[in-house]
């Protein structure tokens, strides 16, 4: 199967972020194979390299980073929604 994900929501302000993450993940490990991971609204807050969660939480911008970069993901960040997030 053919997969692409959309990811509404910053990392830490809901569960959705996660469970993209975790689907992502467990479909990988499943053999599907993933177009894409579309970072959009609030979701394009995974893709910045300024965060800093807590120490004893799980960092779930490093855990987006590493997946793409063991499976060769495309990771999408919508230039627009960004823009206008700063």
């Amino acid at each position: 199967m053919n997969i692409s994900v959309l990811v509404l929501n910053a990392p830490y302000d809901s569960q959705s972020s996660y469970s993209a993450y975790r689907y992502t993940k467990a479909a990988l490990q499943n053999g599907h194979k993933l177009s894409r991971v579309f970072f959009y609204q609030n979701g394009i807050h995974s893709g910045t390299k300024l965060a800093t969660p807590p120490q004893d939480e799980f960092d779930l911008y490093k855990a987006w980073q590493d997946l793409g970069t063991k499976h060769n993901l495309d990771l999408v960040i919508c230039i627009a929604a960004a823009a206008r997030r700063g």
